[in-house]
């Protein structure tokens, strides 16, 4: 600072000391708290090259402003006891070190690059906005109409598919026939019907029911008509071959029946060897 206020001094009383290069690097300080702070002195350089294109009179005050500036970095260690400075370090610390202010754990390299993702989507959001806010009234109107129409057509297309399976539904077998005949025996009778008229999807169904109703007469699990075709696989021991044949049937049924895949012959053998396979366990 001793420097700085002597190269003010020099320049206002001849021009020719008006060199901005003199100024120096800015200056880097290390804090008590040991955090580092930047002193940048482009601004004084700035002013010392002004001050070299004006008069003597001119520059006595512009010098005076400048070493005010100066005046505002310094703060003389006599104005503030040692011990006071010591005691706001110490209150500065138990600041920073509550909770609110505690580092945060460093973020992996898959946090850093869902970050930027995010980022780029929410800038390319706001810039179609802003986009759509300059564009045609027609294009405005456009983009309305299908905001709403493609949820639209979505819902319908759903409701169209509710109603559907409704229908597939209401000509499926009963989960439980009222006949005298055991529930393992009608299932089966039940799919031999089917599989004769060539209704390989409805034979494959009752061929499942027929599999669980097996494992119910056999004690493998407690009738419970509420589960899931999924409950019923978590029920069985896991690498157990009962399981395992389940699991392929299971997924032959959830295809056929749920998913609506077109069943095949192949598609009702595989179902009655899995079936056969597993009523001997």
């Amino acid at each position: 600072m001793q420097a700085l206020r002597q190269l003010l001094t020099a320049c206002a009383a001849d021009r020719a000391a008006c060199q901005a290069d003199r100024v120096g690097p800015d200056e880097t300080v290390q804090l008590n708290s040991g955090a580092v702070t930047r002193i940048r002195l482009q601004w004084l350089r700035a002013g010392i090259t002004a001050l070299g294109r004006t008069t003597e009179e001119q520059r006595k005050p512009q010098v005076a402003q400048l070493n005010a500036r100066l005046d505002r970095l310094v703060l003389p260690a006599s104005q503030v006891p040692a011990a006071q400075v010591r005691q706001a370090h110490d209150a500065f610390d138990q600041v920073l070190a509550t909770v609110e202010f505690k580092q945060e754990q460093e973020i992996t390299w898959l946090q850093r690059i869902w970050k930027r993702l995010v980022e780029t989507v929410q800038r390319a959001l706001l810039h179609g906005f802003q986009a759509l806010g300059k564009a045609p009234g027609f294009v405005k109107y456009l983009f309305e109409s299908l905001l709403f129409l493609v949820p639209a057509v979505l819902l319908l297309l759903w409701l169209f598919r509710q109603a559907r399976e409704d229908r597939l539904r209401a000509t499926a077998p009963a989960l439980r026939p009222a006949s005298g005949l055991a529930p393992r025996t009608e299932w089966l009778e039940q799919a031999g019907h089917f599989a004769q008229a060539g209704d390989w999807r409805q034979a494959i169904h009752a061929l499942y029911w027929a599999t669980i109703a097996g494992c119910e007469q056999r004690r493998v699990w407690q009738s419970n008509r509420t589960r899931t075709p999924r409950e019923y696989l978590r029920l069985l021991e896991p690498g157990s071959a009962l399981r395992q044949g389940l699991a392929e049937q299971t997924r032959l049924f959830e295809l056929t029946w749920y998913g609506y895949r077109e069943a095949t012959t192949d598609d009702y053998r595989r179902a009655a060897e899995l079936h056969s396979h597993m009523e001997s366990q």
